[in-house]
């Protein structure tokens, strides 16, 4: 019998009801500091730091916009977790099976290795009810609907205190961010520079988003484990 999963439900009211800040900030070289990666160092910080619903909440965020790390942390998380009332297994396949869908950006064969770990623990109810939930988070965390997220995002910045959201000034004065806190220099950016980079995260996004082998492997590990 399949033991009922609101976890997986309340991560996806959680993920759609909360918006991704809306703000950005560069480094002394005047890139981009991606937000997905601003949110993965934020989810690797809590996780030292043993909070781990804080944790899985930056990495839902991430998630948000298009990042497969995140989704195979997510998967990880779940593996880990042996407290919950759900079924992690079957919660865990479904991330991967979404992470599997988008075919980009992660190790083909190990992930396939693992869906397969994971598959020879579930009965064929079980298999029936990942793919469902696989087709709930394709809606939210799916390549077209993170597109949109990121098209959204980049609409709502606001630069300067302006009251319009998505204007870029044509020139702009920012304090470059270090370890985390605003630096003490200052540089100066035109908005074609600010724009081409918005622009080339939120459509060409894909091109940097890979898994860290690390993850694929500590998922491989967790997937061979018995169930609990």
């Amino acid at each position: 019998m399949i033991k009922k999963t609101t976890t997986l439900l309340l991560l996806l009211f959680v993920a759609i009801t909360t918006l991704a800040e809306s703000s950005v900030s560069f480094d002394r070289t005047g890139q981009l500091r991606l937000p997905d990666a601003e949110l993965l160092n934020k989810a690797r910080h809590a996780h030292q730091d043993n909070r781990p619903d804080e944790a899985l909440g930056y990495l839902l965020q991430a998630a948000r916009f298009g990042s497969n790390q995140a989704k195979a942390s997510v998967a990880q998380h779940l593996l880990e977790d042996q407290t919950k009332e759900h079924d992690q297994w079957l919660d865990a396949l479904a991330w991967l099976l979404l992470l599997q869908q988008e075919n980009t950006g992660y190790d083909p064969a190990t992930c396939h290795r693992i869906i397969d770990s994971l598959k020879q623990k579930l009965s064929s109810e079980e298999l029936a009810a990942a793919e469902q939930k696989t087709t709930l988070l394709h809606h939210t965390y799916g390549a077209a609907a993170a597109l949109q997220y990121r098209q959204d995002w980049r609409q709502n910045l606001r630069f300067t205190g302006s009251r319009i959201a998505g204007y870029i000034p044509n020139n702009l004065t920012v304090i470059p961010v270090e370890d985390g806190r605003p630096g003490t220099l200052t540089i100066n950016l035109t908005g074609q520079q600010i724009r081409q980079q918005l622009d080339a995260f939120v459509n060409t996004y894909p091109n940097h988003n890979q898994v860290k082998k690390q993850t694929m492997m500590a998922l491989m590990k967790l997937s061979q484990t018995s169930k609990k």
